[in-house]
């Protein structure tokens, strides 16, 4: 009974030190995997925190980007009114006037001519208008070259504006994984 009692002890003792290895090898274990779930939490805020850095640089361009496009449309809107007050300002004259010159007046008296500037030979004044004429249509073609020049930039503009939301959208989202993976880690 006595051999059987040492034996019983003794076999207590040998899985007591099983048990004890056992203990040691998974509390280093779990150290280890403690250090890899630290490591990887704090690479997660690492791309949570550029992820963030790159989402306002993106959305500092946006607005940026939003801003110099809204100038345009005020520029675009500022040519197309210059374009249409000079459209309006330019206007075939009437040369009603001129057809009066030296007819008679219904009372049988001659009309008399209004006041003539030091140049009234119809000639001149038909140069005098063409020139004018000319440089109006060279202003008028400078001014549809330079609004279509500005509807290019700022079509443009809305193009960069809708990549760069894309852009922020795809962050926001990819910031929303991060997040909630770095959550699941802390927990």
């Amino acid at each position: 009974d006595l051999n059987a009692s040492e034996q019983k002890v003794e076999d207590q003792a040998v899985a007591h030190k099983i048990a004890s290895k056992r203990s040691v090898n998974l509390i280093k274990e779990l150290k280890s995997q403690l250090q890899r779930e630290r490591a990887s939490s704090e690479s997660v805020r690492n791309r949570v925190a550029s992820a963030e850095a790159t989402q306002e640089q993106a959305v500092a361009e946006c607005a940026a980007a939003r801003r110099r496009c809204e100038a345009l449309e005020q520029r675009v809107q500022t040519l197309e009114a210059a374009l249409e007050e000079e459209r309006q300002r330019f206007k075939p004259p009437s040369f009603r006037g001129l057809s009066l010159l030296g007819k008679k007046q219904t009372n049988g008296t001659s009309a008399a001519p209004p006041a003539a500037p030091a140049r009234a030979d119809p000639d001149h004044v038909k140069l005098d208008l063409g020139r004018r004429l000319e440089g109006l249509l060279k202003e008028n073609m400078a001014l549809r070259e330079k609004l279509s020049s500005e509807e290019r930039e700022a079509e443009g503009l809305r193009a960069r504006i809708a990549l760069l939301e894309t852009s922020v959208q795809g962050y926001m989202s990819d910031l929303d994984k991060l997040r909630k993976d770095s959550t699941e880690v802390d927990i």
